[in-house]
This record gives C-alpha cells, structure tokens and sequence, in this order.
C-alpha cells in the first residue's frame, strides 16, 4: 500500500515539473513577440508661426477700361446735340455742335482781305517788274527800284497774313465740333442743346465697347504703401466674386486718401460702368497676432490642466510620447493659440490620442 501511494507522488512531481516547463516556454514565447510587435505609428504636426497678412475691405465702383471725355476747343451756344446717354457711336461721328454765325462772319471778312491783298500783291509785283526794266533802260533811279521792291515785299507780307489768318479761322469749324475720336458707348452727356459753354468743359463721355472693366476705389493713406501694382485682390460684384490685379496707384492724396485703378480678370457681360464694388486687399505688413498655432484636435484636458502629446525623436526613427502641460489662448479657426508649453519645431501627436500614454515608443505616421 505504501508503495503505491509513493509512486503515486513521484507521478504527480513528474506531472507539475513538465505543467511549470510548459508554463515557462509559453512566457518565454509570450515576451518575445510582445517585444518583436511593431510600434505603433501616430499621426503628427509641427508646431509653428501662422501669421496672415491683414486683409481690408474698402468700397469702389466699376468704370469701362477706356474712357474719352470730349470737350469744345472754344466757348459758345450748343445749336447741335446728337449724344444721348447709352447709345452706341461710331469713329468720326458728329456728337455736337457750337453756333457757327460768328465764325461764318469772320471767314468771309477774312477770305474777303485775302482776296483784296491778293490782287495788291499783283500790282505790287507788276510795279517791281516795271521798275526793273527802266532802271536797266537807265529810265528810273536806284531809289525807284528800292521803292517799288519794298512795296512788293510789304504786299506779299500781307497776303500771307491774311492767308494765315484765313487757316486759323477754318480751323474755328473744327473746335465748334464734337467728332467721336473711337466707337464706344456714350455713358455721360453732361449739357443739352442751346447751353453755353466754355472752353475746355467737359461735354461726353465715351466709354470703350470691348468688355474690359475697372474698378476705382481710394485707399486711406495709412495703407497705401502697403498695396503694389500687380498686386492681386478679391472682388465682389453683385454677389458674384471676381479677381482683380491692380493696374494703377495713384502718386499724390485726394484728400486722406489715394486713388487705385484695378483691372477686372475675365469680366462677364453683366458688368457694366457704375456698379458698386468691394475690394478686399493683403497688406504687406504681417498681423500684429502672429503666434504659435496647433490643431484643436492635439490638445485634451485632464485634473492637470491642458496638455499635449509631444513625440521626442530618440534614434532609428523612434520617438517617445511626452506628456506636456501647456497653456493655451484663444481659437482661430480651427487652431489654439498657445502661449506656453512647446515651440516652434516640435512634433505633436493629432491623432488617436487615447491610446497613447507617457514614456510610450511610437513611430510617425508618413502620408
């Protein structure tokens, strides 16, 4: 009997000594692919500066690309008036016309002296040729010929003046005249028929038929070294946005201000002068709020405060997640601004943040 139960407990050593080395193997198994598991790869950001230009909005208006103001060239009453406002014309068109009677008065006396100093001017010569031949003949003095060739002189003077004079007042029809220097669209007609005007006033405006628009808008001073021509700036008109590249920059102030020309990119046929735009322009100078900026999803919270998980680079591309407090400021956009904590540089943890914890080894996740 005892023999028995003694061999009974050397079977049971037997059992629990392989039961343990089976244990053993399986740990052993266990530990090495735990430790030959890859490393988890995190998604990732780099902390840095976000600072956008300022933008500003200011309101214009929209003009044609070509525009011909067209005036007299001399004052008087508008007897002839063919402009009204819209209508197409056409190169070498009459537009309107001054009361000529003066002039008509002027011509005729004048071509009236051209032809009297004309027929002087005949005579005259026709005495120096007499004279000529009775001095040779020894007929007539020296001081006979001199006279007769002053004579001559002082007729032929004369005559071309009132030629001249005869020019310039042809020349009165023509500033009495409105042509259409170029084919365009009449947007402003600013007197009527019968009005007196003076020289130089500005009668009609010819605006261009081609399409091509601009937009005329006054930048305050305070801004206008911070806009350059080519510059390109964001238009509404109508609701619809446009491009715009600015064309012109005016050199001295109209007031507190500076006149900008911009060029509409690809106008449409809607357009038309005398809309209302806005513009909105990127300054040069940098907003004043540059700071360091993180995605919203980076940051959690706990009992601590905000943190993040900062990833430290340590060798063969691993990196170790550190848990890092930081404080934070106001939301722009979908960023926080953070005031302290990490800097420009550091690499931070965006994604799946739950599943990570300080002192881990991770890899980055590359896209």
């Amino acid at each position: 009997m005892s023999l028995i139960i003694n061999l009974k407990r050397k079977n049971l050593i037997v059992w629990l000594i392989a039961i343990s080395c089976l244990s053993f193997i399986g740990c052993k198994n266990n530990k090495t692919k735990e430790a030959e598991a890859p490393l988890k790869k995190v998604k990732y950001t780099i902390a840095g500066y976000k600072g956008e230009k300022k933008q500003k909005t200011f309101n214009g208006e929209t003009q044609s690309a070509s525009i011909t103001n067209l005036s007299f060239r001399m004052g008087g009453i508008i007897t002839k008036m063919n402009a009204t406002v819209g209508r197409k014309v056409k190169k070498g068109e009459l537009l309107a016309q001054l009361d000529t009677r003066e002039i008509d008065l002027s011509y005729q006396q004048i071509n009236e002296a051209v032809r009297s100093s004309k027929v002087q001017l005949e005579i005259a010569q026709s005495t120096l040729d007499r004279a000529k031949r009775l001095y040779q003949a020894q007929a007539a003095s020296l001081s006979d010929l001199e006279q007769a060739r002053n004579g001559c002189s002082q007729a032929k003077a004369a005559y071309e003046s009132n030629l001249k004079s005869l020019s310039l007042t042809s020349n009165q029809y023509n500033y009495a005249k409105i042509i259409a220097p170029t084919s365009g669209i009449i947007s402003k007609v600013y007197v009527e028929k019968n009005e007196v005007v003076k020289a130089g006033a500005n009668i009609i405006t010819i605006d261009s038929d081609n399409n091509e628009f601009q937009v005329k808008v006054s930048l305050p001073e305070n801004y206008i070294n911070e806009v350059r021509l080519n510059d390109e700036v964001v238009l509404v008109i109508n609701d619809v946005n446009k491009q715009g590249v600015i064309s012109e920059i005016g050199y001295v102030a109209q007031g507190a201000s500076f006149p900008i020309t911009i060029n509409i990119v690809k106008p449409d046929s809607n357009l038309r002068p005398g809309l209302s735009a806005s513009v909105t322009f990127k300054m040069d100078s940098e907003s004043q709020n540059k700071t360091l900026l993180v995605p919203i999803e980076a940051v959690r919270q706990d009992e601590s405060g905000n943190f993040m998980y900062q990833l430290i680079s340590q060798e063969n591309g691993i990196y170790q997640v550190v848990k890092t407090t930081i404080e934070i400021g106001e939301i722009s956009g979908n960023y926080f601004n953070v005031i302290s904590g990490i800097c420009q540089g550091d690499y931070i943890a965006i994604a799946g943040l739950n599943n990570l914890y300080d002192g881990m080894q991770v890899q980055l996740f590359k896209n």
